[in-house]
């Protein structure tokens, strides 16, 4: 059952990493806060908090978290150097750090993110920064965590 899960989770991080990379995503660095939810990718990055509420569909990846908690049920697997794997979760995972990842992928990822980095998205949904609403783009799109200032 464990190298089971560890198959699922290592082929929904290929499949993550291959949808992550359009050379169209633009890079915008910034400070503030994200509230999103949708289907598809989510990356979040930098030194931020990132409350994620989890549906049991999907994987979410942390790395970098100097405090992490989970309350809920599903498959973990706790990696070295402050980070986890959540596979089929359902409840919420609390996720604070400097050089903090987080990657979601798959169902519906609902999550709010806060500090100074940047976001990527990538398939449908809505999401709100700083105030300001907006569609996730098909395409793919990597914003500040902040104002979009062009």
């Amino acid at each position: 059952m464990k190298r089971r899960l560890v198959l699922i989770t290592v082929f929904s991080l290929i499949a993550l990493f291959s949808l992550a990379g359009p050379a169209s995503a633009r890079t915008i660095c910034g400070e503030g806060s994200i509230t999103a939810r949708g289907v598809g990718v989510a990356i979040v990055r930098g030194d931020a908090e990132v409350e994620i509420v989890a549906r049991g569909r999907g994987v979410v990846h942390v790395e970098g978290a100097t405090r992490l908690e989970a309350r809920g049920e599903g498959a973990r697997v706790d990696l070295p150097g402050g980070g986890a794997i959540f596979s089929g979760w359902r409840g919420r995972i609390h996720a604070a750090g400097r050089e903090l990842t987080v990657w979601m992928c798959g169902g519906v990822i609902e999550f709010t993110a806060q500090g100074e980095g940047w976001v990527y998205l990538r398939g449908r949904g809505s999401y709100e920064i700083d105030g300001d609403a907006a569609d996730w783009a098909g395409d793919g799109a990597r914003m500040a965590l902040g104002d979009v200032e062009e």
